[in-house]
C-alpha cells in the first residue's frame, strides 16, 4: 500500500485516551496486530518509534495511524510504500477510543 506521511499533525489533535498514537494503533488497528519488530515501510529495518499519521495515496480523505520509525515519520517528500501485512488504525477518535 502506498501512503503519504502527514507531517506535523500529532499536536493538532488532542491526545486520545490511549496516551500515544502508537498505543492507539495497537488498540485499534484493523487486524489487532502488536507492534512489529520493524517499521511499516518496505525494506526498513528500524524499530517503529511512533504511530504516524498517513493518508492513502489514492486520494481518499481518511487519515490513519501506522507504526513508523523516526526517520520515516519525518520524511516529507514522496510516498511511502508499506508492507502488505501492516494494518491501519483510524485517526477518527469518535470511531475508536471515544466510542468506548
Amino acid at each position: 500500500m502506498r501512503v503519504y506521511n502527514i507531517n506535523g499533525n500529532s499536536d493538532a489533535f488532542k491526545l486520545c485516551k490511549c496516551g500515544t498514537w502508537l498505543s492507539h494503533w495497537m488498540a485499534f488497528n484493523a487486524r489487532h496486530q502488536k507492534v512489529p519488530a520493524t517499521c511499516a515501510v518496505k525494506r526498513c529495518v528500524n524499530s517503529p518509534d511512533v504511530g504516524a499519521f498517513v493518508q492513502e495515496s489514492a486520494g481518499y480523505d481518511r487519515w490513519y495511524i501506522v507504526p513508523l520509525c523516526s526517520f520515516h515519520n519525518h520524511q516529507k517528500d514522496g510516498p511511502l510504500d508499506l508492507v502488505e501485512s501492516v494494518a491501519l488504525a483510524s485517526v477518527n477518535l469518535r470511531e475508536t477510543c471515544e466510542k468506548k
